[in-house]
């Protein structure tokens, strides 16, 4: 297999997904089959679009910029002028090259995007952020990373602030053993996390993490979606989210030197797992977390 994908290559980082032109229109896909999957809502915590109105948002790994840009969006359309609305991310490569004016955004509550380090957020933004958003990150955090990256939140959040998270809960997911997709999981995805030191049981651990970090009111919703394209169009973009996702994988494993460069065996299985999804009628489960600073 070619490795044929740009990434970030920050060192120290051990994120595994892609940062190219492709990655960032995937992003932008997952963003729309994630959102309408929680009821079109961008956070799940109790807090209402109104009570942003003149508050700072930060999205932590912003990635593309597709949840802040949304969020800008909706703010004009509910006649809310948030305070700074800031994205980060380790590097700058998904920024998009987008004018503010295509989300109506032209002084206060326009988004901005900046390069910064999850685990050590800038120091003056001490209890500043009403909301703070961060969405998968399993497979950029190792397990040992992820109590420091909550504290960072909960520092950086404002006294009765929330922060929102969600994640993947696929790597708890059990297909039949000698199928497809129990052979992807068990032959590229593990190894991969293993190598990396990746949890593959964060959503049983996320709550009691945030409850360490000094997190209350810990929430939780789940979401099942569902990836039969029998199903129809949502399903089929949701499918299409997640093979390519896969497909990402598959490449960053023989980056690692995990497998064989055996390019027509590795999109056969990962055609043969997506095939898997109709058959069986899979479901992707996802979790959101919301919790309280006090």
């Amino acid at each position: 297999m070619t490795i044929s994908r740009t990434y970030h290559d920050v060192e120290g980082s051990v994120y595994i997904l892609p940062a190219d032109k492709a990655e960032t229109e995937r992003l932008s896909l997952q963003h729309r089959v994630l959102t309408r999957s929680f009821r079109d809502r961008l956070w799940t915590a109790p807090l209402d679009i109104q009570q942003l109105e003149g508050a700072d948002v930060l999205d932590n790994a912003t990635g593309s910029g597709a949840w802040l840009f949304d969020l800008a969006k909706r703010c004009k359309d509910a006649g809310v002028t948030a305070g700074h609305l800031i994205g980060t991310d380790m590097t700058d490569k998904q920024f998009p090259q987008l004018k503010l004016q295509d989300v109506g955004a032209k002084s206060d509550g326009a988004p901005s995007l900046q390069i910064a380090n999850a685990l050590a957020l800038p120091k003056e933004w001490t209890n500043r952020f009403t909301l703070a958003h961060q969405r998968l990150l399993t497979f950029a955090l190792t397990a040992s990373e992820w109590p420091r990256c909550l504290s960072e939140l909960h520092r950086v959040i404002k006294p009765g602030g929330y922060v929102e998270l969600s994640e993947t809960a696929h790597t708890l997911f059990k297909y039949p053993i000698g199928t497809p997709g129990d052979r992807f999981v068990q032959q590229h995805l593990f190894p991969l996390m293993d190598h990396l030191g990746l949890s593959k049981v964060l959503p049983t651990t996320m709550e009691e993490m945030l409850i360490e970090a000094g997190f209350v009111d810990v929430r939780i919703v789940e979401v099942d979606i569902p990836l039969n394209e029998k199903r129809g169009a949502e399903a089929k973009e949701a499918s299409r989210n997640f093979h390519d996702a896969f497909c990402a994988f598959s490449e960053a494993v023989v980056k690692a030197g995990l497998v064989s460069a055996d390019e027509t065996g590795h999109r056969a299985l990962i055609d043969a797992v997506r095939n898997q999804w109709n058959r069986e009628d899979v479901h992707h489960k996802f979790v959101a977390w919301s919790a309280r600073k006090p």
